[in-house]
């Protein structure tokens, strides 16, 4: 979804996992995901913007010519 532009409320737990956070709605039960959504829905610009701003972190953080970057240095370091 974050790649297509699309608004993520979803239950993360690992906000150190990269070197910033992904731009998602962090919803800790089931009500606070519904009012979240609910809340995106009534304010499609806001929800614009966080989609724009996950493709961009998804961008930076997966991109496909990165990852094999990465892949391959590991590969050389096991060589």
């Amino acid at each position: 979804s974050m790649a297509c532009e699309k608004p993520v409320v979803v239950h993360f737990s690992y906000p150190d996992a990269y070197p910033e956070p992904p731009p998602v709605l962090v919803s800790k039960t089931p009500e606070d995901a519904c009012n979240k959504i609910i809340q995106l829905l009534d304010n499609p610009d806001r929800a614009r913007s966080l989609g724009l701003s996950a493709r961009a972190w998804v961008e930076r953080y997966h991109e496909r010519a990165k990852i094999v970057k990465k892949l391959m240095e590991y590969y050389r370091d096991a060589i």
